[in-house]
């Protein structure tokens, strides 16, 4: 994944920076840093301070939707509705956020997103087909 604007920056300057103008600046950072990394077994996880980000972002939902928007790749060199669908499993790690207006936004995104995943297989299926089809 490709390194964002903001991911030099020591992550307690970069908060101390968003609380100046919090409204403001939390969304601006979220679309600046990096949202989530493959972890050991290649699986995404939300990044520390994307996770800090949203816990201290006055309106968490705009903070999400600047990650979501990293859910699918700018390029890719596999099946992009295998990644979107792999990223998508990110919105289940934020079941302990108790705000329901979040919860709500959640819902739809992932309800958004399984639809973005049909289409796109339906787009890709001749070029990344199912298959079990190897050469030997």
């Amino acid at each position: 994944m490709q390194a964002h604007a903001f991911d030099s920056i020591p992550q307690s300057e970069l908060l101390g920076w968003c609380e100046q103008k919090p409204e403001i600046r939390y969304p601006v950072v979220a679309a600046g840093v990096t949202a989530f990394q493959a972890d050991e077994t290649g699986c995404p996880r939300w990044t520390k301070t994307a996770r800090k980000i949203l816990d201290k972002a006055p309106n968490p939902v705009e903070v999400l939707r600047k990650f979501v928007s990293q859910f699918s790749p700018a390029v890719w060199d596999s099946s992009r509705a295998a990644i979107i669908e792999s990223n998508l499993r990110l919105l289940d790690d934020l079941n302990s956020f108790s705000d329901p207006e979040l919860a709500d936004f959640v819902q739809k995104e992932k309800k958004r997103l399984s639809e973005a995943i049909k289409v796109v297989r339906q787009i890709e299926t001749p070029f990344f087909p199912e298959t079990e089809e190897r050469f030997e």
